[in-house]
Formats: C-alpha cells, sequence, structure tokens
C-alpha cells in the first residue's frame, strides 16, 4: 500500500463539482488541484475528491462559455472592452476563501449562497 496513485496530467479537463464548473489542470499537489478556466481568468484549488474528468458534454460546454467570453471582452475598434471590478464580488470570494482555513464552514457555506444571490442581483 506505499504507491500513490497517479494525480492529473496538466492540460487535462476536470469537472469541479463542489464549484459545479470545468477546469484545465494547471498544477496539483498534496490532494490538491489547480484548475483555471478553459477561457483563462483567475486559478482556483480543489480537492481530487472533488474532481471528476470533464465528459464530452462538460468539455463543449467550457468551449461554449470559452467562446461566449472571448466575444463579449473582444476588441472593438480601437477600445478594449473591459469588465469593471465589483467590490462585493472580491469580498464575498475573500470572505468564503478565508473560511475554510478558519475552519468555519458555516461562513463559507453562506458565502457561496451569498454568491449566487449577488450575482443574480447586481449581474444579471
Amino acid at each position: 500500500m506505499g504507491g500513490s496513485l497517479p494525480g492529473p496530467e496538466q492540460g487535462e479537463l476536470l469537472f469541479d463539482a463542489r464549484r459545479e464548473r470545468v477546469g484545465e489542470v494547471v498544477g496539483s499537489s498534496q490532494g490538491r488541484v489547480t484548475l483555471r478556466s478553459p477561457a483563462g481568468g483567475q486559478r482556483w484549488e480543489a480537492y481530487l475528491c472533488d474532481v471528476r474528468p470533464a465528459t464530452a458534454q462538460d468539455a463543449l460546454r467550457a468551449r461554449v462559455a470559452a467562446a461566449n467570453y472571448q466575444s463579449r471582452n473582444a476588441t472593438s475598434g480601437n477600445a478594449v472592452l473591459v469588465r469593471s471590478v465589483c467590490e462585493e464580488c472580491l469580498d464575498i470570494k475573500r470572505r468564503r476563501a478565508e473560511a475554510p482555513a478558519a475552519g468555519d464552514r458555516g461562513v463559507a457555506m453562506a458565502m457561496t449562497e451569498a454568491m449566487g444571490v449577488h450575482l443574480r442581483v447586481a449581474h444579471p
């Protein structure tokens, strides 16, 4: 029982069940995997127990989301369309990220719910 299971390969697409999103593997260590959306953007960490290989449907959904993101953020003439940074989004994300380290699952769950409500209300 001394052997360890191989981790996911860099570049492999995985489905993060906790966040319900597809990510491309950019690294892994100590039972965690670092993922990034195929469209780019911020990386996130997931426990190996929360991810599975992406299905063909998951991969297609991710490619469509990436294409949509790129088309929304494409250059228009000389101007670059840039989304503004929402301070409330950043605050909720920060509080959600800090909660597990403090051992407070209740806050983590509340921040997950708060983000869903905030996204529906402030970013329809």
